[in-house]
């Protein structure tokens, strides 16, 4: 339910905010401003906070799970890299 919150939830709501702000920006322009910076800041964050899950999550799973094409390479270099050669002498 978090990841919905972050992914879906917020954005819309800024997006939203924003839309409000757009009709409210002829009559009332000072708080309009407001909401279309606060909109913005939103963004910013739920921008910045999906990047790091994304980040964490393929690290993760890339550091948990070789790719078949990678294993084959490795086949064809001898088996480990010289970096992890290295690590296990």
């Amino acid at each position: 339910m978090e990841d919905w919150s972050w992914y879906l939830a917020l954005p819309l709501l800024a997006n939203v905010a924003l839309i409000v702000a757009a009709l409210m920006l002829p009559n009332n322009p000072s708080p309009a401003l407001y909401v279309i910076g606060s909109a913005m800041l939103l963004l910013l964050i739920v921008g910045i906070r999906n990047a790091w899950d994304n980040v964490t999550f393929l690290a993760v799973k890339r550091g948990t799970h070789i790719h078949p094409e990678d294993k084959a390479k490795e086949k064809r270099r001898g088996g480990a890299s010289n970096q992890e050669k290295k690590k296990t002498q």
